[in-house]
């Protein structure tokens, strides 16, 4: 990666290294802003480079990636999903397609459950004993509030599926939670419910970034008061099903909103679905087949872009903290189902259109 300068001279990587007297190694790990060369070593040789002409040369660079990636798919280096012991139930699709992902690009990639009990020192020295160079992390507790990534932070590449790391402010791939709210509002109502509540766990909505309730809140203030339910958040799980009925006894909504396992809680509580309150699930994954009208949440292709993204990272030798995280936002897609059937099929007034 070089350039031209004014007297025609091509500029390179050694050129630099020779006037600054380091390595060329040194000089081309700072000019990817590497954590490896110290901040102060880093800014000297960005400052000369400039002054000398220097400019990357876009086709030597993706001839670099491409040699980069030949050799992942040569060496097999590791990757790990790390998550804790809670929230592995569930993320499978996550999993599996970050699996056959990693594969197609040459990694392998190693699932570690998280340890309460080892040292986070440990579990980072375990880890990279195993020859992994980035690490995709889900929820690791299930804590209502940030945490720190206890991972070594110098030793890997990370992606995180999730908000629920305070620092460092590493990339993250997430649903799109956000807009799977209102989708999901738009298509409820066009099939004539008018008042739609929102039923969820304070811990999963804190997860998605407060997402979730930001997006009901904000599309009922848009709607007439009569159609507005306010929302039921349990504050745990062990009071999660009395409060939603209890909520439900008082508000009975049209529709309910909610995650697949309040459906079953409905259900065995004796609620008939849909004939007493249609329902319309946030979270739908592989494993629905239609049993449940909602969202689903896209999880496999969530997966493939965690690994995308930390693939990006490694090619350009990007550890620990970036610059400025990046958050990418996978779209998630409506399913129809039998909880929520249009009620044009009965004769039912529709509402009116809400434009947001």
């Amino acid at each position: 990666m070089d350039t031209v300068d004014q007297s025609g001279k091509r500029i390179t990587v050694r050129d630099i290294a020779k006037a600054a007297g380091v390595s060329h190694s040194t000089v081309s790990r700072a000019l990817q802003g590497s954590p490896l060369v110290r901040k102060e070593t880093r800014s000297k040789l960005v400052k000369l480079a400039e002054k000398m002409g220097y400019r990357p040369d876009p086709m030597l660079s993706a001839l670099t990636a491409y040699r980069s990636r030949v050799q992942l798919r040569k060496q097999r280096d590791a990757l790990a999903f790390v998550v804790g012991p809670y929230v592995v139930k569930g993320w499978e699709d996550i999993i599996q397609s970050a699996h056959e992902r990693a594969e197609r690009l040459g990694f392998d990639l190693q699932e570690y459950i998280w340890k309460d009990d080892l040292s986070p020192t440990r579990q980072s020295e375990i880890i990279r004993s195993r020859g992994v160079k980035g690490i995709i992390v889900g929820p690791l507790t299930k804590e209502n509030h940030l945490i720190e990534l206890p991972l070594r932070i110098n030793y890997f590449s990370f992606v995180a599926i999730g908000r629920f790391i305070s620092h460092p402010r590493i990339n993250t791939v997430t649903p799109n939670h956000f807009g799977s709210v209102r989708q999901a509002m738009d298509v409820l109502r066009a099939k004539g419910y008018k008042r739609i509540g929102l039923a969820l766990l304070e811990r999963l909505n804190f997860h998605v970034d407060d997402r979730i309730r930001t997006a009901y809140l904000g599309y009922q203030s848009y709607l007439p008061d009569t159609e507005c339910v306010p929302m039921c958040h349990p504050s745990s799980e062990e009071c999660e099903t009395s409060q939603i009925l209890q909520w439900y006894e008082e508000e009975r909504p049209d529709a309910i909103l909610s995650y697949n396992h309040i459906y079953d809680h409905l259900v065995e509580a004796g609620i008939r679905i849909p004939e007493d309150v249609a329902f319309a699930s946030l979270n739908l994954n592989s494993e629905n087949e239609n049993r449940i009208a909602g969202t689903n949440v896209n999880d496999q292709m969530v997966g493939q872009v965690a690994v995308n993204l930390l693939n990006s990272q490694l090619l350009i030798g990007e550890i620990g903290e970036p610059e400025i995280r990046q958050t990418l936002i996978v779209d998630t897609f409506w399913e129809d189902g039998p909880t929520a059937p249009s009620l044009r099929l009965v004769g039912k007034a529709l509402p009116a259109e809400v434009n947001l």
